[in-house]
């Protein structure tokens, strides 16, 4: 089960690596996104605040996706976590959790109901449009 995770995070690696540049200038103002207003607004608790600045360093401040696997600082960032979300339900530290892990969970990209919101949006664009006149 591991070698699909290290295959999934070299894959994710090789997808970040085309914008690799211009995600890394973003990282070097992430204090600057942390404030944004609408982060502020959505009250984003200050775990998960330092969960991600910290994945963020790891990725940013590695020499490559090697230093990711197999370190123990980002093996501890993301036990910790999987901790603080899942208490004693955290698969990393109760056998039962990960014997019933079908080896996905968390690994894909998230995507936000994207394919659910894509077909409300065309449809709303489809009435406007017959609203107005247009075929």
């Amino acid at each position: 089960m591991a070698e699909g995770f290290e295959h999934r995070l070299i894959d994710w690696t090789a997808g970040v690596g085309a914008r690799y540049a211009e995600l890394k200038t973003w990282y070097r103002d992430i204090q600057e996104f942390w404030l944004c207003p609408a982060l502020n607004q959505a009250k984003i608790p200050s775990l998960t605040r330092s969960f991600v600045t910290g994945w963020l360093q790891a990725v940013f401040e590695s020499p490559g996706v090697e230093y990711l696997m197999g370190n123990h600082k980002v093996e501890s960032l993301i036990a910790n976590r999987e901790s603080q979300l899942k208490g004693p339900r955290a698969r990393l530290s109760n056998r039962n959790a990960l014997n019933r892990l079908k080896g996905e969970s968390g690994t894909r990209r998230l995507t936000y109901r994207w394919n659910i919101v894509s077909t409300y949006v065309a449809d709303i664009l489809k009435g406007m449009k017959a609203k107005h006149g247009h075929a």
